[in-house]
């Protein structure tokens, strides 16, 4: 069961206002043209794994000086499968059956 405190409140509405704060990011990227829309990089997936979207994140990653979206997705096969973008110019970089443990 799930109870509701003041601290359960306040770390929800911290959260709320991070993740806000990372959509207004992704949005100024986005319209600087600095990486691609999400959208665009969930249909392509979708091309190479149908599937359900379950998860995206957008990382940078300073080694390669480059900006990933990581897409998970539940693929038809009822495999999850981990897709990696360059954020700018949509080019795959990885595909990757998950496993339990990773």
């Amino acid at each position: 069961m799930l109870r509701w405190t003041g601290g359960t409140s306040l770390l929800l509405m911290a959260a709320l206002a991070l993740a806000s704060e990372d959509a207004e990011q992704v949005r100024t990227l986005t319209e600087q043209g600095r990486i691609l829309p999400l959208e665009q990089l969930i249909t392509e997936a979708r091309k190479r794994k149908p599937g359900i979207l379950i998860e995206a994140e957008l990382d940078w990653e300073p080694e390669q000086g480059i900006t990933i979206y990581e897409l998970l997705m539940l693929g038809a096969d009822g495999e999850l499968w981990e897709l990696e973008f360059d954020a700018l110019t949509g080019e795959l970089l990885e595909l990757e059956l998950e496993h339990e443990h990773d």
